[in-house]
C-alpha cells in the first residue's frame, strides 16, 4: 500500500482525533450521568466545578501561571468561561440524569447553529436560511427523540421535559461562550492561555453563584461546602478524578488537533458526532434506544453537519 501523503496523513491524524474527542466526551458524559444518578449528595454543579478546577489547575501549571494577556481579552475569555464552563456545563450535567445522554447530546448539536445566529444578531455577521433550515431538522430529530419513550418510563415524562430545557438552555449559553471566546482569540491569545481564562472565569463564576445561592437560600453551614464536596470527600474525588480528568484535560489536546490538522469545517462536524457514540452507550447503561431514537439522532446530526458546513 503506497504511503499516504504528508497532507492527507495530517487530515487523517486529525479526523481520528475529532472523532475521539466526539466518542470520548460521549464516554465522559455516561460517566457522568452514572455518577450524578448513584450519588445524590452530588450535584451537577459540583461535579462541573471539580471537572474546571482540575482542569484549571492543570493547565494553569503546564503554562506557567495566569495568561499575560490585555483587558478585553481577559474580560472576553473570562465571560466566556461564565457562560461556557460555569452555567453551560453545569446545566448539561444537570440534563444528564433528567433526560439521559441520547437526547441531551442531540441537543448540544444545536451549539453551532445558535452560535451563528448570536453572532449575526450581536456581531451582525451573515446569516443563511440555510443555518434556520438547520435547526429545524436537529430540532425534528429532537422531537423524534423525546417522544421515543416507553410505556413504563411514562410517569418520568416531566422529569424528561425539564432535562430537555436545562439541554437546550446549556446549548444556548454554549453558543455564547463560542462568540465570546472567538472574540479574545481575533487579539493573539493562543489556545492553552485562552483556555486557562476561561476557565478562570468559569470556576469564579461557580464559587459566586455559590455563595449567592446559598445567600438566598439561607442553608447551613459553610455556603461553598455543596460546591467543594468533590475536593473534601474522598469517595466523590476518587469517582470524579478520572472522568473530569478525561474531559477536561485528556479530550482538549484532541480537540485541537482536529481544529488545526482536518480540512475546512471536515473537523467541526465530526466534533457533533457525540450523539452517534452515546447511541451503543445509553443501550449498554440500560437506556431504551427504539427506532425513533435512532432516527433522530441520525437526523440530527445530518443537521448538525449542515450547520457547520454553511458557518
Amino acid at each position: 500500500m503506497a504511503a499516504l501523503e504528508p497532507e492527507a496523513a495530517s487530515a487523517t491524524v486529525a479526523c481520528a482525533a475529532a472523532l475521539g474527542a466526539a466518542g470520548g466526551w460521549a464516554l465522559g458524559s455516561l460517566f457522568f450521568e452514572r455518577l450524578l444518578r448513584s450519588h445524590t449528595e452530588l450535584s451537577a454543579a459540583a461535579a462541573n466545578f471539580f471537572k474546571n478546577s482540575l482542569a484549571l489547575i492543570v493547565f494553569a501549571f503546564i503554562l506557567g501561571g495566569l495568561p499575560q494577556l490585555g483587558a478585553e481579552s481577559w474580560i472576553l475569555f473570562a465571560v466566556s468561561g461564565v457562560f461556557g464552563f460555569a452555567l453551560g456545563d453545569a446545566l448539561y450535567f444537570a440534563a444528564l440524569p433528567r433526560c439521559g445522554i441520547q437526547l441531551t447530546a442531540l441537543c448540544a448539536n444545536l451549539t453551532p447553529a445558535i452560535a451563528v445566529i448570536t453572532a449575526y444578531l450581536f456581531l451582525g455577521e451573515k446569516l443563511s436560511t440555510g443555518i434556520l433550515l438547520a435547526m429545524v431538522v436537529i430540532g425534528t430529530g429532537i422531537v423524534l427523540v423525546l417522544s421515543d419513550l416507553p410505556t413504563e418510563q411514562q410517569v418520568d415524562r416531566s422529569h424528561r421535559r425539564s432535562g430537555l430545557i436545562l439541554a437546550l438552555i446549556s446549548a444556548a449559553t454554549q453558543a455564547l461562550a463560542i462568540v465570546l471566546g472567538r472574540g479574545g482569540f481575533q487579539n493573539g491569545a493562543t489556545l492553552l492561555e485562552g483556555t486557562v481564562a476561561r476557565l478562570v472565569g468559569g470556576v469564579l463564576a461557580a464559587v459566586v453563584f455559590a455563595l449567592v445561592g446559598a445567600k438566598l437560600g439561607k442553608s447551613k453551614g459553610p455556603p461553598k461546602g455543596s460546591l467543594i464536596i468533590g475536593w473534601t470527600k474522598p469517595r466523590l474525588l476518587r469517582a470524579l478524578l478520572w472522568p473530569s480528568f478525561m474531559t477536561a484535560v485528556l479530550l482538549l489536546p484532541l480537540h485541537s488537533a482536529a481544529l488545526q490538522g482536518a480540512p475546512g469545517g471536515l473537523a467541526a462536524v465530526l466534533l457533533t458526532t457525540t450523539p452517534l457514540f452515546t447511541l451503543p452507550l445509553a443501550r449498554f447503561s440500560g437506556h431504551a434506544v427504539g427506532k425513533r431514537t435512532v432516527f433522530g439522532t441520525l437526523l440530527g446530526l445530518a443537521g448538525a453537519a449542515m450547520a457547520v458546513s454553511l458557518a
